[in-house]
């Protein structure tokens, strides 16, 4: 609630349109054992950053990393992104990247690479 999917500078994307709390969610499912690094593409365009937590979540509702984040000023027609560290090994199975934020209004994501 409180997001849509459209369509900004050419991509597909979950907009925020809203205030309010809102949750976004990306199952992912790792193959092998390792460290991992998540990163998040994103357009935001208001001079005032946000700021939200990235969450790792594993199967039965686990949280394996809780990390504070922030979305920050990006030009018109360009994407800003950051990159956070697992910080500790990730077994092969299924996972939840869960990004929690609030103020947002206008925050626009492409999307998350795991790798």
């Amino acid at each position: 609630e409180g997001i849509i999917k459209d369509t900004l500078s050419g991509r597909y994307c979950p907009i925020v349109k809203t205030n309010n709390e809102v949750v976004v969610e990306y199952p992912i499912q790792i193959g092998a054992a390792d460290i991992y690094s998540i990163t998040m593409k994103y357009f935001y365009g208001n001079e005032q950053s946000v700021k939200g937590k990235l969450q790792l979540i594993a199967p039965g509702n686990t949280m394996m990393l809780e990390e504070e984040v922030s979305f920050t000023f990006t030009r018109e027609g360009k994407w800003n992104q950051f990159t956070i560290n697992s910080g500790s090994q990730v077994n092969a199975g299924n996972y939840i990247v869960r990004l929690v934020i609030e103020k947002a209004n206008g925050l626009a994501i492409s999307g998350i690479d795991v790798q």
